[in-house]
């Protein structure tokens, strides 16, 4: 499996085998970058200037504004 990061406004999960989108998030906008925590939450890099974190289930679960569009992410392995 494989998860996406696309401008269309969307983080979308793969089946690499079977060559089939397996689930989708919207987004409220163009996303450049996603990132997993340890402890499986997704982070999220948007045009809009924000920085997501989503819940292991896919939930929206906090937001930080930062003013200008980011376009990257790196994770600490220490968290």
């Amino acid at each position: 499996q494989v998860f996406t990061a696309s401008y269309d406004k969307s983080i979308k999960l793969w089946d690499v085998a079977a060559k089939k989108e397996r689930h989708a998030l919207a987004h409220p906008g163009p996303v450049h970058d996603l990132a997993f925590t340890r402890d499986g939450r997704l982070l999220t890099a948007c045009e809009d200037g924000r920085l997501r974190l989503w819940a292991a289930d896919g939930t929206p679960a906090g937001e930080h504004p930062f003013g200008q569009p980011l376009n990257r992410l790196a994770v600490s392995p220490d968290g």
